[in-house]
């Protein structure tokens, strides 16, 4: 946290150094930088002032997953056990810290007009100076609930806007099941088409670019079992684990044929426009293919927990066979050049249905995560 008197007299950073941190991270629009280094200042503040405030969401999820592949995070999401009337009391007491720049770093409370659900949740826009364009913005979600789903207080982590420190925030394991059930789209899930490329892109990272074991996957399904009813409450609903799961799966399923003809034109617009802003140079992908290898990957791990939840899958178990998968697929992308239309056909055997044809040019890793499933990745081990 940067002391009272040089955030007022200074700033976070000056253009120079906002401009050295964009280009070395490789993002196109410097305020990404700006905004991310802003959005964990404000995190610190607020936990100085309780330590009950847990960040979720975006944010928290980049402090898990690689410098280089960490992406834009404009807003902050947090979860806090306390009445109202407790969050009031920060608010004000950090009003009451920033007056003297007021209307700069002062919490305006935001209300929708016509919410889709009535949440126990309190929004703040918190106008701040910024050295590109004079003044900025950053949106604080704060969820009045007691969640109790796995979290933790990390002492230092590297990101691409500087090192945060002594943020308390959810596990690894706790956002990866966060994560999966906003893709239930018709259960217990979030509606708006824009905002699934950055749920996509966090959980590719959290679950398929690092290592995640039997620790993260337990953290995961407690958060899954944790949430599914407390999102299903704000929703007048009543939907098991299981049936959450399925949901993402079939809305993964309608989201797979991005590559293909019968692609949706406003989710590829979805995706382009979330890699322009928020994601660096080194990890934008033109390659359609790519995203649709994520989608089908997505799908298979919400399969993994979904079988635990149906009684069939220990942890240990979902962990052995999430690894063996990513060990096929590192396998395929090696393959010979003259060994991969045997493969090829071997695993489009396995599929049925219309976009088959299109599947025969595809690169093998695709057709092999669109095949796979926990039912027949062993079996796909010994033959690929």
């Amino acid at each position: 946290m940067v002391a009272l008197e040089d955030l007022l007299t200074y700033g976070l950073l000056s253009k120079k150094e906002l401009l050295e941190l964009s280009k070395a991270a490789g993002f196109t629009q410097p305020s990404v930088v700006e905004l991310f280094r802003w959005d964990f200042e404000f995190v610190s503040q607020i936990q100085d002032q309780s330590r009950d405030f847990v960040l979720k969401g975006g944010a928290a999820a980049q402090l898990y997953i690689p410098t280089a592949k960490q992406r834009g995070s404009v807003d902050v999401d947090l979860t806090f056990p306390g009445q109202e009337s407790a969050l009031a009391g920060v608010v004000h007491a950090l009003d009451g810290k920033f007056a003297s720049s007021a209307p700069l770093f002062q919490f305006n409370e935001y209300v929708p007009k016509n919410p889709t659900h009535v949440l126990p949740m309190k929004t703040y826009n918190v106008g701040l100076p910024s050295v590109l364009n004079g003044r900025c913005r950053i949106k604080l979600d704060v969820l009045l609930v007691n969640l109790k789903v796995p979290s933790r207080t990390i002492e230092s982590a590297k990101t691409f806007a500087g090192t945060v420190r002594n943020v308390t925030c959810s596990t690894a394991g706790a956002l990866i099941g966060d994560k999966l059930l906003t893709l239930a789209r018709n259960t217990v899930g979030i509606q708006r088409l824009d905002d699934y490329p950055k749920q996509l892109y966090d959980l590719e990272m959290l679950t398929f670019q690092r290592d995640c074991g039997v620790t993260e996957l337990v953290d995961a399904v407690k958060a899954v079992q944790v949430l599914t009813p407390v999102e299903a409450s704000f929703r007048n609903k009543r939907v098991e684990p299981a049936d959450a799961l399925e949901d993402v799966k079939a809305t993964m399923t309608n989201f797979s044929s991005i590559d293909l003809a019968s692609a949706d034109i406003q989710f590829k617009k979805a995706l382009n426009d979330f890699q322009q802003f928020y994601v660096s140079k080194s990890e934008m992908s033109r390659k359609w293919y790519e995203w649709s290898s994520r989608i089908f990957r997505i799908r298979f791990l919400a399969s993994l927990m979904q079988m635990y939840f149906q009684g069939k899958l220990s942890p240990q178990e979902m962990a052995k066979l999430l690894a063996t998968s990513k060990s096929i697929s590192s396998r395929l992308r090696s393959t010979e050049v003259r060994e991969m239309d045997k493969a090829r056909s071997e695993l489009l055997k396995l599929l049925k249905g219309p976009g088959t044809r299109e599947l025969r040019g595809k690169p093998l890793d695709r057709v092999f995560w669109n095949v796979v499933t926990p039912e027949n990745v062993e079996e796909l081990e010994k033959t690929m």
